[in-house]
């Protein structure tokens, strides 16, 4: 039995209204982050390779330098 077959049937055994609304909207915000999660993907892929390693080390570099410390007492 399938892990998708388990749930369902778990589920089939709910009774109680208000309990199947919230297994209702926690699967539909499931599928919300899912899609979320996937929908940029190739948009992203769409930008590999566009610069070259040595480009990307000194972004990095760049980026470490300017972001990754802290300026001032704290």
């Amino acid at each position: 039995m399938t892990i998708q077959q388990q749930i369902l049937n778990v589920i089939k055994k709910v009774d109680d209204p208000s309990l199947l609304n919230t297994i209702y909207d926690y699967v539909c915000l499931l599928e919300m982050q899912n899609i979320a999660f996937f929908s940029n993907k190739n948009k992203v892929l769409h930008f590999f390779n566009i610069i070259s390693d040595e480009e990307a080390q000194q972004m990095q570099h760049c980026i470490d330098s300017e972001f990754n410390h802290i300026e001032g007492e704290w």
